[in-house]
């Protein structure tokens, strides 16, 4: 019968061993959950405390005082997520169970007696491991599961070792320990290749989705994301995704050259707090050009839009569900590239694009750089017909506020001053007036009006919706748009990177003189000396391949498939293009592996004993090998009846007394 409360004479290492792995597996179980998000810190630590604690706790299991103490808290902790799932009508349920699960890990770890395996604690442990897995798809999860997978192993191994109050000396702790590892990590390969190749769809409809739904009507999910229709005061809670959503690879220029709003739509038509496109459809590239756009050489280009510099970008965008393709409100070319470039893309009457597809798309632009057309138009109430949309209001009560504080912010102007400086005073009136907060943060306001009077504050969806409405109440043409706002450059300054975090809602405004201009009335938040750092960096490049693991899907697998097969063909190309130059990268890259291979082998010879390399020398000069099941001596008898030479023979029995004298002594 195995004892958990103490270790046993001779046993310490391997009782050690197995009480640690389980504290482990505990440990991870809680990191699990908390990554879910089904309960914070605040929720979980008393449950660390009681992990990380348990080997001082295991005195006193016996002692009625501490039962009694345990047992109130785990009755009294039920109660309180019993009470928290009732008033939350059932909206958390799963989020409880995990965490009700995690509590029971504790307690078993806390509370295993005398007459009781661990059998149970290993079970929850697996089990929390893959239901936790389907809920989180960020990189913190498979980091946890590295530590995972091998204390699971060893500690199964452990536990089968210790059956029977069997005792483990050191030693052989150490081997079963070493075994598990290598275990462990040969299946966290296969599992890695099984994941890469084996045939998913990800676009299969969940199997719980449509049978079981446990959230009440009114807790909706909302995620933050680029969108093409924008409505105020959504309600429910929301998720912020840090997935790949855009990255700007500069080819030419300056990297001050590359804007940091991409715009993905413009919404112009507006109606009880929300937005939308204004656009009855798309217009298609076979006819006549929209917007601009021309098509010259494969490409699309806008000869109107004129600058001293066009520098170059090459551009990836991941799959977001969204046939849009983001670019700067002022680009003068695009190109498809890479696979699928052959998409048909389609222009629409505001200047933006979209292409056949929703995944992964390729694509170059040359943008505009150097001086801008500058802005001096004066408002007129003669508009040309179509801009007559982009001024359009229906009466509510927040639009009679917003035209009320607009007059009253713009009196003090000239009647002639430009557009520019009234477009200047509404925004910087809200940027400084009004407090941003982070969508679903507490407190953000529910509607427009709210906003408006300052009696909330809200994200920059609220900021854009406001400036538009007070312009066009003064009848300034605009349209509010969605798309992405980043500034975050990696350290060399080559790559701009856009997660769908940074969705972002601004205003574009039509000036009698210099067309449409971007104004961003949102107050820029300023990221810390540390986000630029080497961590943030570390960080950012960790989610972008793990995010390239986690969306590898069909089209993805079968892009590296078509690579590794172009690989000989162009490796044979460049060895004749630039053979000094092919040579010394084969060089640089072969020679590497040729010495770690040779140092594995190397190792590996080391580690075995010089008698039994001898013996297998032997073996190769006389023609023999052992048999399925023989031994080396029913080897030497066999070989004494053939028609080996004297000294061969001579030589395999000292070899074969070598080789046994090696083997018991090891």
């Amino acid at each position: 019968m195995s004892t958990w409360s103490g270790p046993r004479p001779g046993g310490v290492d391997g009782r050690r061993a197995l009480q640690g792995c389980m504290q482990a597996l505990v440990l991870l179980n809680l990191a699990f959950v908390q990554l879910t998000g089904a309960a914070g810190l605040h929720w979980l630590a008393p449950l660390y405390a009681l992990t990380l604690g348990a080997p001082l706790l295991a005195r006193f299991r016996e002692r009625l005082g501490y039962v009694l103490l345990w047992n109130g808290g785990v009755v009294a902790f039920f109660f309180v997520l019993l009470r928290h799932a009732l008033g939350a009508n059932l909206a958390y349920i799963l989020e409880d169970g995990l965490v009700l699960a995690a509590l029971c890990q504790v307690h078993l770890l806390n509370n295993l007696r005398s007459d009781q395996r661990p059998d149970l604690l290993f079970f929850n442990a697996f089990l929390i491991a893959i239901i936790t897995g389907f809920m989180n798809r960020g990189l913190g999860f498979p980091i946890a599961f590295l530590a995972f997978a091998p204390c699971f192993v060893v500690g199964l191994q452990l536990l089968s070792a210790t059956r029977e109050g069997r005792v483990l000396s050191a030693a052989v702790t150490h081997r079963l320990v070493a075994d598990g590892a290598r275990r462990a990590g040969t299946l966290l390969v296969f599992s890695l290749l099984a994941f890469l190749f084996w045939p998913r769809d990800f676009q299969r409809k969940a199997f719980f989705r449509g049978s079981f739904e446990l959230s009440n009507g009114d807790a909706s999910e909302l995620l933050v994301g680029f969108n093409e229709r924008l409505e105020l005061g959504r309600g429910g809670s929301v998720e912020v995704s840090d997935r790949l959503a855009l990255t700007v690879t500069l080819l030419e220029g300056r990297r001050a050259d590359v804007p940091a709003l991409w715009r993905g739509a413009t919404l112009g038509a507006t109606e009880d707090g929300a937005w939308s496109s204004l656009e009855p459809g798309t217009l298609r590239l076979a006819g006549a050009a929209d917007a601009g756009w021309r098509r010259s050489r494969g490409r699309l280009v806008r000869p109107g839009e004129r600058g001293e510099r066009r520098p170059q970008v090459e551009v990836t965008r991941h799959d977001q569900g969204t046939e849009r393709l983001f670019a700067p409100l002022h680009t003068r070319a695009l190109q498809l590239t890479g696979e699928g470039s052959d998409r048909l893309l389609h222009t629409h009457s505001d200047g933006t694009l979209s292409v056949d597809a929703s995944d992964l798309v390729s694509y170059r632009l040359e943008l505009v750089a150097g001086p801008e057309r500058s802005p001096g138009g004066v408002p007129s109430d003669e508009l040309a017909p179509e801009l007559l949309p982009y001024v359009e209001l229906v009466e509510s009560p927040a639009i009679e506020r917003a035209l009320t504080l607009a007059q009253r912010l713009v009196q003090p102007l000239a009647d002639d001053a430009p557009q520019h400086a009234l477009v200047q005073v509404l925004s910087e009136h809200l940027a400084r007036t009004r407090t941003y907060l982070a969508p679903g943060a507490d407190g953000a306001a529910e509607s427009l009006d709210a906003f408006l009077r300052g009696a909330a504050g809200g994200h920059c969806e609220f900021f854009a919706s406001a400036l538009a409405t007070m312009l066009r109440g003064l009848r300034v043409p605009c349209r509010v748009v969605t798309g992405l706002r980043s500034s975050s450059w990696d350290a060399t300054g080559q790559v701009l990177t856009f997660r769908e975090a940074d969705a972002h809602a601004w205003v574009e405004v039509f000036d009698p003189t210099a067309g449409w201009i971007a104004v961003d009335p949102s107050p820029v938040l300023v990221r810390s000396a540390a986000a630029a750092g080497a961590w943030s960096r570390l960080r950012s490049l960790a989610h972008t391949g793990w995010e390239a693991v986690t969306d590898f899907d069909a089209q993805r697998r079968a892009a590296l498939f078509a690579w590794v097969r172009r690989l000989p063909a162009r490796a044979a190309s460049a060895a004749r293009e630039r053979p000094l130059h092919t040579a010394g990268v084969t060089l640089a890259g072969g020679l590497p592996l040729v010495l770690a291979v040779a140092f594995v082998l190397r190792r590996r010879r080391d580690r075995t004993p010089p008698a039994i390399r001898s013996y297998r020398r032997v073996l190769r000069r006389g023609g023999l090998r052992l048999l399925p099941g023989e031994t080396p001596r029913e080897l030497l008898v066999r070989a004494r009846t053939s028609a080996l030479a004297p000294e061969r023979l001579d030589a395999l029995a000292a070899a074969t007394r070598r080789h046994e004298a090696a083997r018991y002594a090891g």
